[in-house]
């Protein structure tokens, strides 16, 4: 995750009128003037952006350990980089080993950035930082992708407030008392503040008045300074140049004298020239604003470049990568960019320079052996039935796991105590003598009891035979009757008419005769001596 190779589109200084040259130039006359006289001068950053800016918020400093702006982000960042909380305020991991790889709790990102678990995890980090990016997003409600790295370091690091609560303000142009706070606070740990009376003087009364302690610590290294009072309190609040901010980022990582004794030869920047030495070629008399004289000439004159202290800072930068050729040296700094090249020149420090700490596992195991060794210390060692070494491996395993220092702690006694394990083992005898004296009293009340009964029984049998008292249930189970209705068949029969025969013969019998004249005879009849059949049916007969 080099973020030294992104860059930003930036806010450009409204530069001041008039380009010309030569002795006699009038920028020059009018500056000579005002140092002359003793006036101040200002040098004006105006901004075309549309930043949201409000009051500025109170700005605090404690230890990194002991932060609780920006929970969900914190957490999560804690997770990526083997950062663990072991009581209130006090954390251990990757983000919390000095120079020497021990437990700190008072860190700066100056010495974070120093551990070699830390960078390896940021230049490989695409998905941590696309996990990392959803909690940044519900922090800030203004975020572009190309704020997320410097967003994620001031989330954590509180490096400057956000001016606005839950808005970045990545575009936003920094006045030259929130970039010295900035820096100062990036690689200084937590102490009480005392300014400088001199350079307090100088600044004081403006609303920056509550960053003059910190910016008061970066005096010594930016252009724009009190040592020749080219810092006042109208400029203090006005917008650092980039060419002015990674002066003071140089000077800070890499040392003034590096910077100073740089050599240009072969320097090839796309927008930015070498101008020399200002003073002596625009014959800047006194000693006093002379800085400030230079840098609002080669504004007003940006093509023929910056002051050859600023180029150098400039060119330096660009030979270690921090930015590119194409410095926009004269445009103002904005918040991104500024936590970008400084997380930019510290990363390239020390891979030049070697890690401070060198550990694989992020320091989390170290911190936690650390911790683990603090713990053991406060034990009776006559009453560990445990070696130091096993303790400190039972501690790292545990917390390892997820668990926290308080359970571990609560746990010390039972697993570790040579006392309670010899308490807890006479408890036991003594639960077992109870219980095998209690079954010995069992067993002879039994023997009594059947002595007794034995003894009653050898005389008459009063033997007790215990009455049947059991008690069956009724049964109330009730068996619904069957209520099915049965609908009965009513449908209607046509009844079947048969014509009556008809008697032929005349005779007053009034007999039924068949067609063919014949007498017909029913069920038992008999006619002419003819008997009825009763399986025949009927039978005729004449």
């Amino acid at each position: 995750m080099k973020i030294k190779k992104i860059l930003l589109p930036l806010m450009a200084l409204v530069i001041m009128t008039s380009q010309l040259t030569g002795c006699g130039n009038p920028d020059a006359e009018a500056l000579q003037d005002k140092i002359s006289n003793g006036e101040e001068i200002v040098i004006e950053a105006e901004t075309k952006s549309n930043d949201i800016k409000g009051e500025l918020c109170k700005i605090d400093w404690v230890e990194l350990a002991k932060k609780t702006s920006n929970p969900d982000t914190r957490k999560i960042v804690d997770k990526y980089f083997s950062n663990f909380e072991i009581e209130k305020g006090v954390k251990i991991g990757s983000f919390y080993l000095n120079a020497d790889c021990k437990q700190e709790s008072n860190n700066t990102i100056f010495a974070v950035l120093g551990n070699q678990f830390v960078a390896d995890l940021l230049n490989g980090s695409d998905d941590m930082m696309s996990e990392i990016s959803q909690y940044l997003t519900k922090d800030y409600a203004d975020l572009e992708e190309s704020d997320y790295n410097a967003a994620m370091f001031n989330a954590y690091f509180e490096l400057i407030p956000d001016s606005t609560p839950n808005y970045f303000n990545g575009g936003a142009s920094l006045t030259r008392a929130e970039a010295m706070t900035l820096v100062m606070r990036a690689v200084t740990p937590v102490e009480t503040l005392k300014a400088d009376e001199n350079f307090k003087n100088s600044v004081a009364g403006t609303k920056y008045d509550e960053y003059i302690g910190y910016a008061s610590k970066e005096d010594s290294k930016v252009y724009i300074s009190t040592a020749d009072k080219s810092l006042s309190k109208d400029n203090f609040s006005g917008a650092m140049t980039r060419g002015e901010y990674i002066y003071l980022i140089m000077n800070e990582v890499y040392g003034a004298e590096s910077v100073k004794s740089f050599s240009i030869d072969g320097t090839s920047l796309k927008d930015c020239a070498n101008a020399g030495d200002l003073a002596s070629s625009l014959e800047f008399k006194g000693t006093e604003r002379i800085h400030a004289a230079c840098l609002q000439y080669a504004l007003q004159n940006a093509d023929k470049g910056a002051p050859e202290e600023l180029y150098k800072a400039l060119a330096m930068a660009h030979s270690k990568d921090i930015i590119s050729s194409e410095t926009r040296w004269d445009e103002a700094i904005t918040k991104t960019e500024a936590i970008e090249i400084l997380v930019s020149a510290i990363q390239s420090y020390y891979e030049e320079n070697g890690y401070l700490c060198d550990n694989a596992e992020g320091g989390s195991t170290a911190a936690l052996e650390t911790a683990a060794k603090e713990l053991w210390d406060k034990q009776d060692k006559n009453d560990m039935k445990c070696t130091e070494e096993e303790f400190i491996a039972d501690y790292v395993e545990f917390r390892a796991n997820g668990a926290t220092e308080e359970q571990f702690i609560e746990g010390i006694e039972m697993d570790y105590s040579i006392k309670w394990e010899k308490a807890e083992a006479e408890k036991i005898k003594k639960a077992q003598k109870e219980a095998e004296e209690k079954k010995k009293k069992a067993e002879e009340q039994k023997k009594k009891e059947e002595s007794q009964s034995s003894s009653s029984s050898s005389g008459s049998d009063y033997s007790y035979e215990e009455p049947d008292y059991s008690y069956e249930e009724p049964d109330y189970s009730y068996e619904e009757p069957d209520y099915s209705y049965e609908e009965p068949d009513n449908s209607y029969q046509e009844p079947v008419y048969e014509e009556p025969a008809v008697d032929n013969s005349g005779s007053s019998g009034g007999g039924l005769v068949a067609d063919d004249g014949g007498s017909i005879s029913f069920g038992g009849f008999q006619g002419n001596g003819t008997e009825y059949d009763g399986d025949a049916g009927l039978t005729l007969f004449n």
